[in-house]
């Protein structure tokens, strides 16, 4: 049953990574961050990207 809410919740993450590292891109490409160096020498963020479905054994399960 976790395994199976786990897999559930998985692609709901990834979603969630993604959106913010989106975000986090725009906001660094907007003029007075670059102007006045306000993301400093971090890396520019990533996306993750993965398979989003469900092992064929949890694949018609439920969580219950």
């Amino acid at each position: 049953r976790e395994l199976t809410e786990a897999v559930r919740r998985v692609p709901m993450a990834r979603r969630f990574h993604n959106d913010a590292v989106g975000a986090a891109r725009r906001l660094r490409e907007h003029r007075k961050v670059r102007w006045f160096r306000l993301a400093g020498h971090a890396p520019f963020p990533m996306a993750f990207e993965m398979d989003d479905e469900p092992p064929t054994a949890l694949a018609g399960r439920t969580p219950v």
